[in-house]
């Protein structure tokens, strides 16, 4: 979506997907959640700096603020019909992202791993992502104030570092 001519440059993104059901051995967004959050990721980019959530028995919703103001949006349904998607604003136009194609394509994308070694994130994009699910994680604990991705990176280096254990 990021190189799509009907969308141009992406200015924001709404990403969702079932939220549902949740796992007592994984924080909210950690296990269904995720595979909204790495869409998200993978049409905004990195470059998250805030994350403000908001949780009710129907949705979940996480919003982060990118460095270049951008806005990004994850729904995490947890009540009705679910589906995987996003809707993607571009200064040229608003698309629909494309549908779920099935695994042939993430198998693609392990054989040129295993082939090449070269992964198709950075390692940083990958930490951004789970950054960026705790911030919303941390925000949803503290009401539905803003928490930045930096305070959280930071507490986990302290607690790899032998500090205290993250919160």
């Amino acid at each position: 979506m990021r190189d799509d001519p009907r969308v141009g440059r992406v200015l924001g993104c709404e990403a969702y997907s079932s939220n549902a059901p949740l796992e007592p051995s994984h924080p909210d967004l950690f296990y269904y959640g995720i595979h909204g959050c790495e869409l998200l990721f993978t049409i905004m980019g990195p470059g998250c700096q805030t994350v403000t959530r908001v949780k009710t028995p129907t949705a979940d919703l996480a919003a982060g603020v990118w460095e270049d103001g951008r806005l990004g949006t994850f729904r995490g349904i947890l009540q009705g019909r679910t589906g995987f998607g996003a809707t993607v604003f571009g200064d040229k136009g608003i698309a629909p992202s494309g549908d779920f194609g099935g695994y042939p394509p993430l198998l693609i994308e392990i054989a040129n791993f295993f082939r090449t070694g070269q992964p198709p994130f950075s390692a940083e994009h990958t930490l951004e992502i789970y950054a960026f699910m705790e911030a919303a994680d941390e925000s949803k604990r503290q009401g539905g104030v803003p928490v930045t991705l930096s305070s959280v990176l930071a507490k986990a280096r302290e607690a790899a570092a032998g500090g205290s254990a993250p919160k």
